[in-house]
């Protein structure tokens, strides 16, 4: 009788459980959207991270965008032939990385001024472009790092052998107002295998980046007015395969 009494009911310690897992569970989902926000609400991925009026009026004046205005570029000569295992995303436009977008939600994070004033800041430069490696991929963040480095330089040189800049801009001056200037846009680079990246030789990475240079080129370039030359195909030469842009076309 007392122990019927004073006994605790069988059920509360399968209830006191269930609230313990789903106070874990709630602490879990809080912290997960916290930590990783995503893409602003017009991208169809995801809609976890709404940037303010602010951040929108500022993209608006100095004509810059959001990431989901990158679009995937297909290089023909990394088809059955990636090693890296790399993805290549490119617009004619400025684009924020997709990394500066938890700090521009309407939460106002206290870095979201200084990334924007950065990002104004950069407007300067005609091409911007950046490498990336997934974080899922089994790699370390020193790795990551390293493999991102190693991209970025390779691209830069792969430029300047195209004639341009490190900023995209034309290393040649043409007082023809048809030809080819700077190139103008964003390009990212993202691998999926930074392990291999970091044990390629630099020479074999120079070689991947000129093919994905090379088309585009074809893409980004502007005129001496700051305008988009119209896109062709390149001529491939019959020996070596490589090709290089045909003569500029204005729009």
């Amino acid at each position: 009788m007392t122990r019927a009494l004073l006994g605790r009911p069988l059920e509360l310690p399968r209830l006191a459980y269930q609230a313990q897992v789903l106070r874990r569970r709630a602490t879990t989902e809080a912290t997960h959207t916290k930590l990783r926000p995503a893409l602003p609400s017009e991208n169809p991925y995801a809609d976890e991270v709404e940037p303010s009026q602010h951040v929108f009026s500022v993209l608006r004046e100095h004509n810059m965008w959001f990431p989901d205005k990158l679009r995937g570029f297909k290089i023909g000569n990394l088809k059955g032939n990636n090693p890296y295992k790399l993805n290549v995303f490119c617009s004619q436009s400025h684009c924020l990385d997709i990394q500066a977008m938890k700090y521009l939600d309407r939460q106002e994070h206290p870095y979201a001024q200084s990334i924007l004033e950065l990002y104004i800041a950069k407007k300067s430069r005609p091409l911007w472009y950046s490498a990336f490696c997934l974080p899922n991929t089994g790699a370390g963040v020193f790795p990551s790092a390293v493999a991102e480095r190693k991209l970025k330089h390779a691209m830069r040189d792969a430029l300047a052998e195209a004639g341009y800049g490190r900023d995209g801009r034309r290393s040649t001056n043409d007082d023809d107002p048809g030809a080819v200037g700077d190139l103008h846009g964003t390009l990212k680079v993202v691998c999926s295998d930074a392990k291999a990246v970091c044990n390629a030789r630099f020479v074999d990475l120079l070689d991947v980046a000129k093919d994905i240079i090379l088309p585009v080129e074809l893409e980004l370039r502007r005129d001496q007015n700051g305008k988009h030359l119209k896109r062709v195909e390149y001529r491939h030469h019959a020996a070596g395969g490589k090709g290089r842009p045909a003569p500029a076309r204005r729009r």
